[in-house]
């Protein structure tokens, strides 16, 4: 399907709405080990490291995981004296309803520790969507983009993704104030 026909279709609930595998179980569990397999597997392949949240930032719904892709290429002079992890990387959101993801560039920083995982708690820019400007970057999407086809994802892209909601539809997420858009539909944080 479509985006569009998904959309539309779409009951703007946490219910999957695609028909293909792991999706078509409602299981969010399988879906978030799925993509957890995939993003071993690419991170392996690209050569690149990531950080990521499957705990829907702590609380409320996420309808998509957030993921920091990164190298060494990627990294920036350290602005802020509390962080000593600073890049210029790639955000890429999985979305947890259907085989999608959309990417952008951004930067992310957090304190290194020892023996602490670090969680990537971005949040999805509607706006910046599609905007990756440094080379390094640009070879990550490149590759990713690839392999992550591989698997049945399919990358969207900020126009689809601006287009409006008919007006009856309700979606439960703090990441708009504006008319709800197949954006909203598909990447939406409920807290």
């Amino acid at each position: 399907a479509s985006i569009k026909e998904a959309a539309k279709e779409f009951n703007i609930s946490e219910s999957t709405i695609s028909e293909l595998y792991p999706w078509n179980t409602d299981d969010e569990n399988l879906i978030d080990q799925f993509y957890k397999t995939i993003f071993f597997d690419v991170a392996r392949k690209v050569n690149v490291k990531f950080i990521t949240d499957f705990d829907h930032y702590g609380s409320g719904y996420s309808s998509y995981i957030p993921t920091f892709f990164y190298n060494e290429k990627c990294k920036i002079k350290q602005l802020y004296p509390s962080y000593n992890q600073n890049y210029l990387g790639l955000e890429v959101y999985f979305c947890r309803l259907a085989p999608y993801f959309i990417m952008l560039e951004h930067e992310y920083r957090w304190q290194q520790r020892q023996n602490h995982t670090e969680r990537f708690n971005g949040f999805p820019n509607q706006h910046k969507i599609d905007e990756i400007q440094q080379e390094s970057t640009q070879h990550i999407a490149q590759h990713l983009e690839t392999l992550l086809s591989e698997f049945g994802l399919k990358r969207l892209n900020k126009e689809s993704l601006n287009t409006s909601l008919d007006g009856k539809y309700q979606i439960k997420t703090v990441l708009t104030d504006r008319a709800y858009s197949y954006f909203d539909a598909l990447f939406h944080w409920e807290d």
